[in-house]
């Protein structure tokens, strides 16, 4: 009875000694079962939810009644047929314009210095405020 009792703590001890290690058999095996349910199961989400998105979206532009298509058939309507004026005003004119206007909004903001919520994200805070207007101009211009 003694003698088993001590393998027993023996035993015990050896197999706390390794406490890095898993216990039990098939430690490896249960590692790529819960792998595989977790990735299945994202897996299984992911197209869940993709089906259902795209389903959502079907009905939303279907409901617009192809509007993108017919704004898409004006705008070619109106540039006759021009692929080559349409292609280069659409990659050149629309982006320009889009960076005029946004960086106009932070212009204005360098040289009235207003407003101040947005004037204290300024990386260089006391520099340049507000923008004196000969170094405005040479830095706009072309």
């Amino acid at each position: 009875m003694v003698e088993t009792a001590d393998s027993e703590r023996r035993r015990a001890e050896r197999s706390s000694a390794g406490s890095g290690q898993q216990e039990g058999t098939g430690g490896l095996w249960d590692s790529v079962k819960k792998a595989a349910f977790v990735i299945g199961s994202g897996i299984l989400f992911l197209a869940a939810f993709g089906n259902s998105l795209t389903w959502h979206l079907q009905k939303f532009w279907g409901a617009s009644g192809d509007f993108w298509q017919n704004l898409w058939t004006k705008v070619y309507l109106a540039f006759e047929g021009h692929d080559a004026a349409l292609f280069f005003l659409g990659t050149m004119l629309v982006p320009t314009s889009a960076f005029w206007v946004l960086n106009g909004l932070l212009l204005l903001v360098d040289t009235s210095g207003k407003p101040s919520f947005i004037t204290r994200y300024r990386i260089q805070e006391d520099k340049n405020s507000p923008v004196g207007s000969s170094f405005f101009m040479n830095t706009v211009s072309f």
